[in-house]
């Protein structure tokens, strides 16, 4: 035991004990193992947080990039009112308050199109405002509590709208059909019609504002006293997410 004692006391010739030197010589594979199983987790942890980050840094972006698509295409609408008709562009509001919302249910059956949004008269929603998305029209509210709202979508076969035609200036009226496409009607025989003409809201209805885009023709035919038009909505509701309800106008 003495020995013993004596020996684990030998220093080598630069002053290290023997003792040091085995004990460093015993941890050491203990040592890597920890710094490599924790340094292992801490990176994994790392990475984690940093996925956590990056994933709600992609939706806050995702929901920027639709507010920015839709206050272009209001804008780009807005500048087409503007060369159309100067003397209305100037004197009435032409921007909005809107209150922007995520569709979380969808209720499309056979008669009926609606959806439920995010959104309530907590934040000021209430019944008739208009609801748009970046494409175009989407619908109006038609009912609301504290926390969520059901939106009526143009498409449903009981909406409707006022509509204008771009290239005539035509005042008619657009409905909602059984199919994804939109019936426009009032629109006279003898009146001219082009395939692939933009239709707008035309403000008529005190629901919706002037000159928010609906859809494209594409399809007309003659009836008995009026035609028969096929519109296809600029809104692809099959992919619709987010949308924009219309508070009021500025």
């Amino acid at each position: 035991f003495n020995f013993l004692l004596l020996s684990v006391q030998i220093r080598s010739e630069k002053g290290e004990l023997l003792l040091t030197r085995i004990g460093i010589a015993a941890i050491t594979p203990l040592v890597y193992a920890e710094h490599f199983f924790f340094g292992s987790i801490s990176d994994l942890i790392d990475q984690y947080i940093y996925l956590v980050s990056l994933k709600k840094e992609n939706l806050r972006l995702e929901e920027e990039n639709m507010r920015l698509m839709a206050e272009l295409n209001q804008l780009k609408g807005l500048k087409a009112l503007a060369e159309r008709e100067y003397l209305s562009a100037i004197t009435e509001p032409l921007l909005f308050n809107y209150v922007s919302g995520s569709i979380i249910h969808k209720n499309m059956h056979l008669f009926s199109d609606t959806v439920i949004i995010n959104q309530g008269t907590l934040s000021g929603i209430a019944p008739n405002q208009p609801v748009i998305s970046g494409e175009g029209l989407v619908g109006r509210v038609i009912a609301s509590n504290p926390l969520t709202s059901e939106v009526e979508l143009i498409i449903d076969p009981l909406a409707s709208a006022g509509a204008l035609l771009e290239d005539s200036r035509i005042q008619c009226l657009v409905r909602g059909t059984a199919s994804p496409n939109l019936s426009l009607e009032f629109v006279s025989i003898s009146d001219k019609v082009r395939i692939g003409e933009m239709v707008y809201t035309s403000g008529t209805d005190d629901i919706y504002p002037k000159e928010i885009p609906i859809g494209r023709i594409i399809s007309a035919s003659d009836g008995r006293v009026y035609q028969e038009i096929e519109v296809a909505p600029v809104t692809n509701f099959t992919k619709l997410e987010e949308v924009l309800i219309i508070t009021d106008k500025k």
